[in-house]
């Protein structure tokens, strides 16, 4: 199991991504998980692969901002926006990109929107298998992977090996209350995981807001956000639970919160905790 950091914590930061890069080696990261909106087709790729090399820091997954469900405008935006993505994950030596299905949720999809997803889904997945990348749903609220069933009956088809689920498992407790439930049915699936937690009252559940989907430049915070030891999901049996499986893949803490550098350094600290996992120092002096 290894830990990586998701650049979106740092959208109100007046700050640079090789500063980013540099506070989370620091920190004892080995990855930095980046936001679609930190890296584009304007990004100068040889520098930036340099400074993460330099610094011994991994990207396991680049999360740009997909709608398959909405209109066919939309549609072939997002079919161009992967292509973008495919060529700089194969660049960053990335092997995943983050997909969500669009904005509507796989109760009020109609057949046609689901049908226009899985075409394109398709599409990106044929193409990114040519660079030897995956394509990795989020699972999350207002998607067609909003709940452990959606999940699998969507994978099931689009029918491609490189279809992954990016598991953002606390949106999953937030339907069904149990984590090692979904771990059951869907880990063998699980390319990727999104670690975050809350304390949401009743009241505020339907107005949560979940910036990263809908706002391609969020500015919010997650309602209710706390660290990860002091949210409504227990994150202990997760852990255990996936070192059992013997997951060896990334765990990406997503923060929504205030002060995301003092939370890069205390969520890593209580992950190495439970995890038992020491942190591995490795001495880097170049910087650009």
């Amino acid at each position: 199991m290894k830990f990586s950091y998701c650049s979106i914590a740092f959208r109100n930061q007046d700050m640079a991504l090789g500063q980013m890069i540099l506070l989370l080696a620091k920190a004892g990261y080995q990855g930095i998980e980046l936001w679609g909106n930190h890296v584009n087709k304007e990004t100068d790729l040889k520098a930036l692969r340099f400074l993460l090399d330099s610094h011994g820091l991994e990207v396991p997954m680049i999360s740009p901002y997909f709608d398959f469900t909405a209109s066919v405008a939309k549609w072939d935006k997002s079919i161009e926006t992967a292509s973008t993505y495919i060529k700089i994950a194969s660049f960053l030596k990335a092997p995943l990109i983050r997909a969500f299905t669009g904005t509507v949720g796989s109760k009020k999809a109609t057949v046609e929107q689901v049908q226009r997803c899985v075409e394109g889904l398709k599409k990106i997945c044929a193409e990114a298998s040519e660079e030897g990348i995956s394509i990795a749903l989020e699972t999350h609220p207002s998607t067609l992977v909003d709940n452990v069933s959606s999940t699998l009956h969507l994978l099931e088809k689009v029918e491609a090996d490189n279809l992954k689920v990016n598991l953002d498992i606390y949106h999953m407790f937030e339907v069904h209350k149990d984590p090692q439930f979904v771990l059951e049915r869907l880990y063998e699936h699980v390319a990727h995981i999104h670690a975050k937690n809350a304390v949401i009252k009743p009241e505020l559940r339907e107005q949560a807001k979940h910036p990263l989907l809908h706002d391609p430049n969020p500015r919010a915070d997650f309602v209710g956000v706390t660290s990860l030891a002091d949210g409504e999901m227990e994150y202990k049996p997760f852990i255990k639970a996936l070192q059992d499986r013997k997951y060896s893949g990334y765990v990406s803490i997503e923060w929504f919160g205030k002060d995301p550098a003092i939370a890069a350094q205390s969520e890593i600290q209580y992950l190495r905790k439970l995890s038992k996992i020491r942190r591995v120092v490795t001495e880097r002096v170049t910087t650009l």
